[in-house]
This record gives structure tokens, sequence and C-alpha cells, in this order.
């Protein structure tokens, strides 16, 4: 992951660890899981988007994982001047903390939680209530198989966050 430094305009970069999918019983032929979406909070915290997906066999059964994580550079090692990590000790990955797990929303019908291209996020408009509004976008790839859709959520922030 990378970002840009404001008082000197380099760029730096820094080591984010994936969170691993667990398969459970299902033993997979095929795995993706990556970052697929970064938002800025400010100028050291960001929302990031995950998503897992394992199939196995044919895709008759199939894993899907949904995640969102607040990350922070606050302590972070920089490592754009690493030509490897594999040979760095020391390292201090983003810190991140699990803010939503799809898997775990109430109420989605199965045709939303079987939603496995999710790759995009933004603020929506301020809610009635003060609060800001969070759009997660699926899209279809253009494939009768798969189905676009937008899941809007109510964004509600912890006491030490206010």
């Amino acid at each position: 992951m990378s970002a840009k430094a404001p008082e000197t305009g380099r760029a730096r970069q820094f080591a984010y660890p994936l969170e691993p999918i667990d398969f459970g019983t299902l033993r997979p032929t095929l795995s993706i899981n990556g970052l697929v979406e970064l938002m800025a909070l400010g100028s050291s915290d960001f929302l990031a988007l995950e998503r897992g997906i394992a199939s196995e066999g044919n895709g008759r059964r199939q894993l899907i994982r949904i995640r969102l994580f607040r990350i922070s550079l606050a302590g972070a090692t920089d490592i754009a001047g690493l030509d490897s990590l594999a040979q760095a000790s020391g390292v201090t990955p983003v810190a991140k903390h699990l803010v939503l797990d799809l898997a775990d929303v109430k109420g989605l019908s199965p045709a939303l939680g079987g939603l496995d291209n999710f790759e995009g996020m933004t603020f929506g408009p301020v809610l009635r209530d003060g609060s800001r509004s969070l759009l997660l976008v699926s899209d279809d790839n253009f494939s009768a198989r798969q189905h676009t859709a937008f899941l809007l959520f109510r964004v509600v922030q912890a006491a030490h966050n206010r």
C-alpha cells in the first residue's frame, strides 16, 4: 500500500497484512484474496475493503468473505526503500481493526449474501440523525451470473472515536 507524505510529497509504502480466509470444510481449487479498495479518512487513517473468494471443483461450493477494516499508518514502518520484505526485520505493518464483515450482517437476502464482486465504496449523504452513510458496490462484470448491487449502511462511531 502506498501513501504520499504531505510534508515532502515523496511516496511512502507500508506493509498491509491480509486477513486469511477460513475455508472450513471447503477444499478450494481456486481462491482469491485481496485488498480491493482504500478510502482516506484523514492523513493517516483509511477504510480498507478486502474481498476473499474461494470455490471448490466447478464452483458448486463457494465461500465469499467481504470485510471492511479501519487502518492506521501511525507507527507503521515506511518500507519504500526496501528491496524485499522477505529479508527485512523490524517492519511494523499498518494497524487494522475490523469494522464490518458482511457475513455478520443480518437480514441480507440470499442473493445479496452471495455477491462476490464488491470492489468499491464511498461515503454517501449525511443522514437525518447527523450520522454518515457508507455505500458499498458490487458489479456484475457484464456477466449474467453476477449482479450489480449497492448496500447502504449508517456509520455509527464508537464513543472513543468521537
